[in-house]
């Protein structure tokens, strides 16, 4: 019973952070787009929410459906490590700062 607790707590805030690890990393940039002000980057919370989502689908049961948002969650994340290859392959390719000589 207390696992199932832990589980569902673990699924809650791990999402959480996940979702605004990810609008941070998507959604925030693409409204300052628009608008006259000045955009500065705002790092989220990495590692902890993914970390935190992989817990819950450990905890929750073999066959739970919840297992599956516990992975999406993890999965969203940007501050975790599995982004760190997409977003060093996509500096590469768009010519990063270290590109542009500063």
């Amino acid at each position: 019973m207390i696992a199932i607790a832990v589980a569902w707590l673990l699924l809650v805030l791990g999402s959480l952070i996940s979702v605004v690890n990810f609008y941070l990393s998507f959604l925030r940039p693409l409204r300052f787009r628009r608008g006259p002000k000045k955009y500065g980057h705002i790092s989220g919370i990495p590692q902890i929410g993914a970390m935190m989502c992989v817990g819950a689908y450990f905890l929750f049961a073999a066959d739970s459906p919840l297992r599956l948002v516990a992975i999406f969650s993890a999965l969203i994340d940007t501050g975790s490590i599995h982004w760190f290859p997409i977003a060093a392959a996509w500096n590469l390719w768009r010519g990063g700062d270290s590109q542009r000589g500063g």
